[in-house]
């Protein structure tokens, strides 16, 4: 049983955090603070890229939920760590002004 529904929806949050961690992303002026959102997008890609395309039509119910239940884990652990990465960006001033001290 294919569950499209679920499906669309975490396509549609895939690109909305996409879009939001790029957005981020490109405002950020030190390229190491730039850094710490590549495993938010690594992972949203892989959402995209491993899960979603892995839950074929042929699959059973079970075997769908299996896919989709990683899906949404992964998903959400990449919306917590830019939602994290988000706050300490303007707890130190913003995009502009943050720096990644090394």
């Amino acid at each position: 049983m294919v569950d499209t529904a679920r499906r669309e929806r975490i396509r549609a949050e895939v690109a909305k955090q996409h879009a939001a961690a790029v957005s981020l992303r490109d405002k950020i002026v030190d390229a190491p603070t730039k850094d710490l959102l590549r495993p938010v997008l690594n992972s949203l890609t892989d959402v995209d890229s491993v899960f979603l395309s892995s839950v074929r039509d042929d699959r059973t119910a079970s075997q769908e939920a299996w896919w989709l239940d990683w899906a949404d884990l992964t998903l959400q652990a990449a919306v917590a760590q830019l939602h994290d990465i988000t706050e300490l960006v303007q707890k130190y001033g913003g995009p502009e002004k943050v720096r990644t001290i090394r």
